[in-house]
């Protein structure tokens, strides 16, 4: 099963990553792609794929924000059996090793609910995420899906 991911944000004041070094603005669908190791990104049964992304406040920023993730969509007929864990880390990277707060977990890839996750406090300071997508046991082979999150920002406090 192929599964890629793509995380869209809707706050302009902030920046996203897939390799920890190069931020771009991706307000609108399709967003940023994350980048699964290849072995992960073909999943089976109980398998479990993993990405890094991170997220920064834009350089032009002048408050705090608190990100949250708005909501997933998983389409596909592999998205019944998609679910998907968000870990805040200390650095950038995402192995089955990677430990960190747990933001959300083993939530359905068709689940359309969010959570707040995390606040920006600083120009250029980026927060670091690992996200896990897990495949049940349901899964099929040859089926395919992708999941889609959206990342939003509330401004909260001037920055100094």
């Amino acid at each position: 099963m192929r599964c890629p991911g793509v995380i869209r944000k809707r706050a302009r004041r902030f920046t996203t990553s897939n390799d920890g070094t190069t931020f771009t603005d991706n307000p609108t669908s399709p967003g940023l792609a994350l980048d699964f190791d290849a072995t992960n990104a073909h999943l089976s049964p109980g398998a479990t794929a993993y990405a890094a992304y991170a997220v920064q406040l834009s350089e032009d920023s002048d408050y705090a924000a608190d990100v949250a993730l708005s909501g997933s969509t998983g389409t596909g007929e592999a998205a019944e059996d998609l679910t998907y864990t968000i870990l805040k880390t200390e650095s950038f990277g995402c192995t089955a090793a990677t430990t960190g707060t747990a933001l959300v977990t083993d939530q359905p890839a068709t689940a359309t609910s969010g959570a707040t996750m995390f606040s920006l406090d600083a120009v250029s300071t980026p927060a670091f995420l690992c996200v896990q997508v897990t495949a049940g046991e349901g899964l099929t082979q040859g089926s395919t899906g992708t999941i889609e999150w959206d990342l939003t920002g509330t401004s909260t406090d001037q920055l100094s």
